[in-house]
């Protein structure tokens, strides 16, 4: 997770509470077999909007991204099972990035 408050972030994205941005690396050979590489992503999040909703909605959104990411993913909501599955990804995203902000002193827990 990356906090970010900078000219940045102020400047180029003004109209966000927070971004959710993933990539994947794919090589294609002659033989057009593809590989794929580690996917990484990430979740901007602007100083002065992080509230539970925005932090829950760009988890949301690199969820989705996992999950579509694989292809015994694709079915994501096909049973209970496979919803259980999201939601308690969506969930562990939540839980690392709020106590990532409780680490890194920007979230303090009232007495």
């Amino acid at each position: 997770a990356v906090f970010c408050g900078d000219d940045w972030f102020d400047n180029y994205v003004d109209n966000y509470a927070g971004l959710c941005h993933h990539h994947v690396t794919e090589v294609v050979y002659a033989d057009g077999t593809r590989e794929r590489y580690g996917d990484i992503g990430f979740i901007l999040l602007h100083k002065d909007e992080l509230g539970a909703g925005t932090i829950s909605h760009e988890c949301t959104h690199a969820t989705s991204y996992y999950f579509g990411a694989f292809e015994e993913n694709k079915d994501i909501f096909k049973d209970d099972e496979a919803d259980e599955k999201f939601a308690w990804t969506q969930g562990y995203l939540v839980d690392q990035l709020v106590h990532k902000l409780y680490t890194s002193k920007i979230f303090t827990k009232e007495e």
